[in-house]
């Protein structure tokens, strides 16, 4: 055992084993298909993260493209690919924001839906390069108003499928994000004379699931203001959270809500979370920059994300929704917020801020 605990990766004494690169993590999971997905082409109806900000133009419509606003998509947000910039005659790209929560289209409000909007940027070859594919099969969600000649061609699939023999697909578990993957794990015990089944069992205990959010609770809060209950940041009502009067100083703070994403306490990963904010003029206390600080030990220690995972959100309505490179084993996470939108957007001289708490609507998790 000795032999192959060395290419096992200990977790729990330091932070320098979560510092691994995105490449690293993709070859611990071998069966996983971003690795492949990242080096394609980017076309319509891709789910993509920006992995560095770029520069873009809103526009609700594709004739009014030139009189949007300016924006910034932030690293890490997520949007769904309606037209490529190769697929453009003008070579613009036109995305939208996605919210990867909310599988049906019927829980929007006519309100809502007016509010989504187009988001344009010129084809540069430099703006691609920033646009990777996340996961796509498991994002895009089928909703229910489907067309009649899409349901036909599923059900001739599911005919033929059922009258193919079925093969079992091999998959390889999750294992803690730093650590070595499952079949490499037990392939490195076979070779020191284990058998298949004891390095099974060995390699379980460093298996992780994904999180279920109907499990996800609020545990706490830095401060509240109290308008609400803290537990509503999960529901889909119309609250919010805002932390104490006076909580954000000199135009930071660190005030945060704190999750536990199992009921069992036990390590869960988390690869996506979700944030939704009144965008300004109407939010300007509504969270910008903020982090996703995480325990693996049921709050008892906890790690922060550091740069690595510290987003900013951007002046959209809807949920926003970010990727987390790599994902978060946790039992418990902490969203931290570093800075309110009006903080950020303004420079004092002298005094203190007129808005010196900060909030936001709710919050979701994947």
């Amino acid at each position: 055992l000795s032999t192959a605990s060395t290419n096992i990766k200990d977790t729990t004494h330091n932070n320098s084993t979560i510092t691994t690169t995105e490449e690293e993590t993709r070859d611990a999971y071998p069966s996983s298909s971003s690795s492949n997905s990242t080096r394609r082409r980017i076309t319509h109806d891709d789910i993509v993260y920006v992995s560095s900000p770029i520069k873009a133009t809103i526009g609700s419509s594709w004739k009014k493209k030139d009189e949007g606003a300016n924006v910034t998509l932030t690293k890490n947000s997520v949007f769904k690919v309606i037209r490529s910039g190769a697929e453009a005659k003008d070579e613009l790209w036109r995305l939208e924001l996605l919210d990867i929560f909310n599988n049906s289209e019927s829980h929007q409000t006519p309100q809502q839906k007016r509010r989504e909007k187009n988001i344009f940027f010129s084809h540069e070859p430099q703006y691609e390069a920033p646009l990777k594919v996340t996961n796509p099969q498991r994002l895009i969600r089928k909703s229910s108003s489907s067309s009649s000649s899409s349901s036909s061609q599923q059900q001739q699939q599911q005919q033929q499928q059922q009258q193919q023999p079925k093969k079992e697909k091999r998959v390889s578990p999750h294992t803690l994000t730093g650590t070595i993957s499952s079949i490499h794990g037990i392939y490195s015990l076979r070779r020191v004379g284990l058998p298949d089944d004891v390095g099974k069992y060995i390699m379980s205990f460093l298996e992780v699931e994904n999180l279920n959010f109907n499990e996800v609770s609020v545990t706490g809060a830095s401060s509240t203001r109290g308008h609400f209950p803290i537990e509503s940041v999960l529901g889909n009502d119309k609250t919010w959270w805002l932390s104490a009067k006076g909580s954000m100083h000199n135009e930071s703070c660190e005030e945060h809500l704190e999750f536990r994403l199992c009921p069992n306490g036990t390590i869960q990963r988390l690869s996506y979370v979700g944030v939704s904010i009144p965008p300004l003029p109407h939010g300007p206390v509504s969270v910008r920059r903020f982090r996703m600080d995480y325990s693996q030990d049921n709050g008892n220690s906890w790690r922060k994300g550091g740069e690595r995972y510290t987003l900013e959100t951007m002046d959209f309505n809807g949920m926003q929704t970010f990727k987390l490179c790599p994902p978060i084993d946790a039992s418990n996470v902490r969203l931290v917020c570093l800075q309110n939108a009006f903080a950020a957007e303004n420079v004092y001289i002298l005094g203190m801020s007129p808005f010196d708490c900060i909030g936001l609507f709710h919050v979701r998790f994947m």
